[in-house]
């Protein structure tokens, strides 16, 4: 479906009236705060920023449209900018080299709502959340432990970021944060040096004390301490999370997963700017029931 040119128009008048020269991102930010979708926007964004690479065009859908972009999504939007002379844009090579280059997670399923004008995604994706591209960043990561158990269990989310030089253990003894006992929750210091697929700025660790009694009930507290971190203002918070405290934590992938969609929507319906959860599902075995699970969800 074609964009509405003179409403994409208006959009960019009104980023210029607050400043002349508008980026390539604050326009596409523009773009989907108006409703657009990627594939609608990135041929007009062509059209006012014709020099853009189709990998710099696809690193600005994946930021911006952040949980909504597969990699079918981002391959039409390349594939639907032309040049003045009504040409492809970007050759085929260029386009799958790009899509390539920003998305490891695959999607899955997400939701979005509107509040104060400010459009807010849940997003349901599948993949590795120690291994996103630069595109996929996220302000923070949520992962789960038991109560002060930070070993880096082989196969746990703990071990995984561990071998990318990501130490829960030593967060823990340097926090930025800390909630406990009020909440289960603590937030680590910024990442620094992050190796290539460490793609968030801080870890939030959720540890409730009977992950699979618990975890469900408490995952608001999640969004609690993350409310309080970043305090009042303006800025776009960003999130991914696992399946939380499914693994040895025993707790109930369904209920996570409710408690995440239902607390993050609770979240979204407020002045605080959550623009984006990335709820990632890693084992394959679980994807299809999860994302039967997220659209009922969405119908509630």
């Amino acid at each position: 479906m074609k964009m509405n040119r003179d409403k994409f128009i208006r959009v960019m008048e009104d980023l210029q009236s607050k400043s002349a020269d508008v980026s390539l991102l604050e326009a596409a930010e523009g773009c989907r705060a108006a409703g657009f979708t990627p594939q609608q926007c990135a041929p007009e964004l062509y059209n006012h920023y014709p020099t853009t690479t189709a990998d710099i065009m696809a690193q600005t859908m994946v930021m911006v449209w952040a949980g909504q972009v597969s990699s079918t999504i981002l391959n039409e939007a390349l594939t639907d900018c032309k040049t003045s002379s009504g040409q492809q844009a970007y050759a085929t090579t260029e386009i799958t080299a790009a899509v390539t280059n920003n998305l490891n997670l695959e999607w899955l399923d997400d939701y979005s709502l509107e509040y104060d004008l400010k459009l807010k995604v849940i997003g349901l994706l599948h993949g590795d959340l120690t291994n996103l591209k630069a595109a996929e960043a996220v302000d923070f990561l949520v992962i789960s432990a038991l109560p002060g158990d930070y070993a880096p269990t082989p196969g746990s989310m703990i071990g995984a970021l561990n071998t990318k030089g990501v130490s829960i253990a030593n967060m823990a003894t340097d926090k930025a944060a800390d909630y406990e006992p009020e909440i289960p929750c603590w937030i680590s210091q910024p990442v620094t040096s992050p190796q290539s697929g460490i793609a968030f700025k801080q870890v939030l660790v959720f540890e409730p004390s009977n992950p699979a009694q618990n975890a469900a009930s408490l995952l608001a507290s999640i969004f609690t301490a993350i409310t309080r971190f970043v305090g009042d203002n303006t800025l776009k918070t960003t999130v991914a999370m696992p399946m939380l405290s499914t693994g040895s934590g025993g707790a109930d992938p369904s209920a996570i997963l409710t408690a995440a969609f239902n607390d993050a929507k609770s979240t979204m319906n407020t002045d605080f700017n959550l623009y984006g959860l990335k709820i990632v599902v890693f084992e394959a075995s679980r994807v299809a029931p999860m994302k039967t699970l997220f659209d009922q969800l969405k119908t509630q």
